[in-house]
């Protein structure tokens, strides 16, 4: 019998679990990736058909959150969550909203994720309590100002890491600040208003948002000529047109239901990122210090994909639907023996993809471990077959 894309979801699955409980693979500075993974692992237990198969067998939220969220802030053992310890963790901001998003959306889908007994209320409020102290951090550096020299920058975190990943310091209209950190803020206020409907701080930051990004649109600084989110608004000091895949993703999620722009972003991903079909990394301009960060834009086609599963499977698009389903298949076709996913999912197209993850950089702090980079591969990959999953979950793969 051929796989579907259920059951190779699964297998995919059951591979990054293990991946994920590998001691210490997100210290010391990785705790990012522990976040983006976690939403992987809750979309495919969330996404997933069969009611017994969405029972948390392997209890991933409940690891995820005590031993690695929380032992990534220090917390003495049997500690109980306090917003005090995530403000010294140095993370970078958008850490905060990796963590937030996935946080919520646990607490969110408690239930069907297995965690309904009474036992585990006070570690959901807990978790519940992060989400929101994720928050907090990010609110806590953000700015709706002109940027200059002086001004924070809201990709940093609590350590001394000035602006996070090269800025351009011009003095231009809200110029320097990342992208994805404030896609994440965006999405993040906009799940925590939905959760608190009667609470209007969350709202206020979310039309906020709807407002900053409005003014960047309008004055089409945060587009590509190919209608891509660029990287930062105005470009990033070291690439003016740099652009990948993950904040296409993003902005799809963040733009409202009904936003046209979310339509032009997703078909001008298609077009410019994929070959053939099958959806690569623009990865082609990482080069001197900028390819330090090679392993973080991995994550992109993934995040791109499962972010266009959810538009995709609300609008019904046969062109989406169908991009979803041919590039799961590739991820599933390029697997190793241990059901291990590629970086390049179609080993035919950009040679430059291949085995880029592991070359030696310049900057040592960003040459990750091989199991780190197994992982990060492997969640990428997991993303494209669960969003086949949701679309299609018991189709043959070609």
């Amino acid at each position: 019998m051929p796989d579907t894309y259920q059951s190779a979801a699964k297998q995919g699955f059951e591979k990054l679990v293990s991946q994920y409980k590998t001691a210490k693979i997100f210290e010391p500075l990785n705790i990012w990736f522990g976040g983006n993974t976690l939403h992987t692992c809750l979309d495919y237990l969330i996404w997933t058909p069969n009611s017994d198969e969405k029972k948390d067998k392997s209890r991933i939220v409940e690891y995820a959150f005590n031993a690695v969220f929380k032992k990534m802030n220090a917390f003495p053992p049997g500690a109980r969550f306090d917003c005090a310890y995530l403000s010294r963790s140095g993370w970078w901001r958008d850490d905060f909203g990796w963590w937030g998003i996935a946080l919520l959306m646990a607490v969110n889908n408690r239930v069907s994720l297995g965690y309904g007994d009474k036992q585990n209320d006070a570690m959901f409020q807990e978790i519940l309590a992060a989400a929101q102290c994720c928050w907090v951090q990010l609110l806590g550096n953000w700015r709706d100002l002109p940027y200059n020299d002086d001004d924070v920058d809201q990709a940093a975190g609590s350590s001394d890491i000035k602006g996070g990943a090269f800025n351009i310091l011009t003095g231009d209209l809200m110029g320097g600040r990342n992208s994805v950190t404030n896609e994440l803020f965006w999405i993040l206020s906009q799940r925590l208003a939905q959760h608190f409907p009667n609470d209007p701080l969350y709202s206020a930051q979310a039309a906020k948002y709807a407002n900053w990004f409005g003014r960047w649109f309008d004055t089409g600084q945060i587009l590509t000529s190919q209608n891509l989110i660029l990287e930062r608004p105005t470009g990033n000091g070291l690439a003016s047109k740099w652009y990948w895949s993950g904040d296409q993703g993003l902005m799809i999620e963040a733009l409202p239901a009904d936003d046209p722009r979310r339509d032009k972003i997703a078909q001008a991903a298609q077009e410019t990122l994929a070959e053939k079909g099958v959806l690569h990394e623009n990865v082609k301009d990482l080069t001197g210090s900028l390819a330090g960060f090679m392993a973080d834009y991995a994550t992109g086609k993934g995040i791109f994909m499962r972010n266009l599963a959810r538009f995709a499977n609300v609008n019904k698009n046969g062109d989406y639907i169908k991009f979803i389903t041919d590039n799961a298949s590739t991820v599933w076709s390029h697997r190793d023996k241990t059901n291990q996913f590629p970086f390049n999912w179609d080993l035919s197209e950009p040679k430059h993809e291949e085995n880029i993850l592991r070359m030696k950089t310049e900057d040592d702090r960003q040459n990750k471990p091989d199991d780190l980079c197994d992982l990060i591969m492997q969640s990428a990959g997991q993303d494209a077959l669960n969003a086949a999953m949701l679309i299609a979950p018991d189709e043959p793969i070609a």
